[in-house]
């Protein structure tokens, strides 16, 4: 309190509008400005108010846009106190005015900054998002936009993946943002992706079904389902997606989508080619998801050769496809199924792949939860074991040491 009310605050300011490149008085002014603010909760709007009535947001947007490489702790605190003035809004005009959390966005893109921080940088937006003039800040082009790219670019990253779909699940909500989304064209492109890439997360698989939910119908469903079956295969990943939401995965099994789809993947052949292999991947993620959903959509699957076309992709030369396989054959847990797979050669198929494709690790995850369910069954543990699967699982735990599924 004695720093704010000697003026202290103004000084920070300053001091970063005259030295945006240097790391350390970066460091060192926007930590000052943070610990002030979270050293009284009491005064902690009245800080905020007059820090960033002095041109913090706008020393900050120089700061980002000073072509800088800066260090991982200027990054956090920096962050770190844009997370503040972002939920708070007797900040939101300054953020507005200075495009400050534009630059954000940018920010989680750049492939320098760790994910953790990108995670953060998101949240930031988010924050904004709640408050009241931040509501409808954000259902604009720019920022739905800006965030459907920074999941593009962090595809990878469960963390940023899930954070920006929280948001873009949040500016959903309204008219404006719902239509910022139907006119983006990359919406779907990065969705399918990003969704098969984290198919067992249930946090991003529940914002994406509530968004999935507002955007599309079940005549969209039905439209890309026809295209689909008229040779347009790069939309298998759309279906697949939409089958998240529970009205339109009902709609499609009881205008015998579980069929079509299995009809198509056993069209495949022996995929060589981008497009099959794109199918059979998706083909597999739509089976696995409806499997889950109901078991009625299991028995179908079943009686329909699901399983033998599941089978089939196990033998595909193609790690996407395989680790879309191992994911959907792990729904298919009951004794029965189990059994069948065995009788098919699939535990065997399921381990020896280890020796293509056990250098990654989200073919590790898969591979491991598959074998963890079969192996419940003797026969299967049986197969397993001669084959080699312990040495796998171990060789598995020494390469991804902090992988807790693995």
């Amino acid at each position: 309190r004695f720093i704010m009310e000697q003026g202290g605050h103004t000084n920070l300011v300053q001091a970063l509008r005259d030295h945006k490149k240097a790391d350390s008085i970066v460091y060192a002014s926007v930590n000052c400005m943070y610990n002030i603010i979270k050293s009284d909760k009491y005064a902690e709007d009245e800080y905020v108010k007059k820090i960033a009535g002095e041109g913090a947001c706008q020393a900050l947007h120089d700061v980002l846009n000073s072509g800088t490489d800066f260090n991982y702790d200027s990054y956090s605190v920096v962050i770190a106190l844009i997370k503040i003035f972002s939920g708070n809004r007797n900040a939101s005009q300054a953020l507005i005015d200075s495009g400050l959390l534009e630059d954000v966005l940018k920010l989680a893109q750049n492939p320098k900054i760790p994910e953790d921080l990108a995670a953060e940088c998101l949240e930031c937006v988010s924050r904004f998002g709640m408050t009241p003039k931040g509501k409808t800040e954000v259902c604009s082009k720019n920022y739905v936009k800006g965030m459907i790219e920074v999941i593009e670019k962090r595809t990878n990253s469960a963390k940023v993946v899930g954070e920006g779909l929280k948001f873009l699940n949040q500016v959903s909500h309204s008219p404006e943002g719902l239509q910022a989304l139907k006119e983006d064209e990359n919406t779907m492109k990065v969705l399918v992706p990003a969704l098969e890439t984290h198919t067992g997360d249930k946090t991003i698989n529940n914002n994406a079904a509530s968004m999935l939910g507002r955007l599309s119908n079940t005549n969209d469903i039905d439209r890309i389902l026809e295209e689909v079956k008229n040779g347009d295969t790069s939309k298998i990943g759309q279906l697949s997606s939409l089958l998240l939401v529970d009205e339109l995965q009902e709609h499609l099994v009881k205008k015998g989508g579980i069929g079509d789809i299995i009809s198509l993947m056993q069209a495949q052949g022996s995929a060589e080619t981008p497009e099959s292999k794109q199918l059979l991947k998706s083909g597999a993620f739509a089976l696995a998801r409806m499997a889950e959903a109901d078991s009625r959509n299991m028995v179908e699957i079943l009686e329909k050769g699901g399983l033998e076309v599941l089978d089939a992709g196990l033998e595909v030369d193609d790690l996407e496809v395989v680790t879309a396989t191992n994911n959907a054959l792990s729904k298919f847990d009951d004794d029965e199924s189990i059994k069948a797979i065995v009788r098919k050669g699939g535990v065997k198929k399921v381990v020896k792949n280890f020796e293509k494709f056990g250098k990654d690790e989200r073919f590790c995850e898969e591979n491991l939860i598959l074998l963890s369910k079969v192996c419940a069954n003797a026969e299967a543990r049986d197969e397993a074991t001669s084959n080699g699967a312990p040495i796998n699982s171990l060789d598995a735990m020494k390469a991804f040491p902090n992988n807790k599924k693995i």
